[in-house]
């Protein structure tokens, strides 16, 4: 009862806890502007409606709406719209380079036939086992077009020669085995990303 008598003890500073092991938990809530002002994050009870907290913090002064998903998913546009654009750049730019080697429609097809077989099959796959594709996917698709091309200059090489065709498809058969244990291993990675990129 004497303590329930008592005034209550002062608000704490911030410049309380300076010096102290409690010193870093102020940057947890405490984040410097380029204006030299501080700004505190604050944290809303979960039983509070989202639309009803989301309208009165708008409508107060000196308060600002941060929703982590709403960072999250426009951060995770960003990256899959990045992604998407170097793939696309990354594909014609090699198609204009195979032209350019071969000199001939038919022969350059033959060379990125590999690469579109592969990467087709390897999306419809992701999509099929996870349901969805993400950023990391893309940017292992842009991997499986690369290392592709590869392959489909060899096999268009060894297509006039015969005697090159059996040697040719070997290497290939063995090439393509090693990439795909190497490779491949990755997609049962605990981390996201590697998981991605592997199951791509």
């Amino acid at each position: 009862q004497r303590l329930l008598d008592e005034p209550p003890p002062n608000a704490m500073e911030p410049g309380d806890l300076q010096g102290t092991v409690a010193a870093p938990l102020l940057d947890l809530v405490r984040v410097p502007l380029r204006d030299g002002r501080i700004a505190a994050l604050a944290s809303l009870p979960t039983s509070l409606p989202s639309d009803e907290a989301r309208r009165y913090v708008e409508q107060t002064s000196g308060l600002l709406w941060l929703s982590q998903r709403e960072a999250f998913e426009r951060s995770h546009a960003r990256l899959r719209n990045s992604a998407l654009w170097t793939l696309g750049s990354g594909a014609l730019l090699l198609a204009m380079i195979v032209y350019l080697r071969q000199r001939r429609i038919l022969a350059s097809l033959r060379v990125l036939a590999p690469s579109l077989l592969g990467l087709l099959g390897g999306l419809g796959m992701v999509g099929w086992i996870f349901g969805a594709t993400n950023a990391m996917t893309w940017a292992g698709a842009l991997l499986v077009i690369a290392m592709g091309i590869d392959y489909g200059i060899y096999v268009n090489d060894a297509w006039d020669v015969p005697a090159l065709a059996g040697a040719t498809e070997r290497s290939l058969r063995l090439s393509a085995l090693s990439t795909l244990a190497s490779l491949g291993m990755l997609a049962f990675s605990r981390h996201p990303p590697l998981q991605a990129i592997g199951s791509t």
